[in-house]
């Protein structure tokens, strides 16, 4: 019993620090970005084009490379998968686990800052 209450208070607090605590630091580092900017004098100009363009540019290049590494090891376990014997398959199936949940990450936290971008981009 008191070993599921430890845990459900350690779950509970990793939510509110995840959940929470980021959306507090990112609009601190924004206010702070619009205070540094304010500062400046008129000569300091951000062009918003330039500057959503080289995300994009940066998003897509990651992705790309996200998704060819992703691809390529999937292929790799697959050619050993088919290759090997009963014990090697075992060992393949092991490692396909870490292998998703690798890929739900890649792909995860593009999505994630693919919409935070469209998401703080009218700010």
């Amino acid at each position: 019993m008191q070993n599921k209450t430890i845990k459900l208070i350690a779950i509970i607090s990793l939510f509110i620090i995840i959940c929470i605590f980021p959306i507090k630091v990112f609009s601190s580092w924004v206010d702070d970005a619009k205070g540094f900017l304010d500062a400046a004098d008129d000569t300091a100009v951000v062009d918003q084009e330039q500057l959503h363009k080289t995300s994009n540019d940066v998003y897509n290049i990651l992705t790309s490379i996200g998704m060819i590494v992703s691809v390529v090891v999937g292929i790799v376990l697959g050619i050993i998968y088919m290759m090997s014997s009963a014990i090697d398959k075992a060992k393949v199936k092991e490692s396909l686990i870490p292998y998703l949940i690798g890929s739900l990450i890649i792909f995860g936290a593009f999505g994630i800052w693919k919409l935070i971008i469209n998401t703080f981009s009218g700010l």
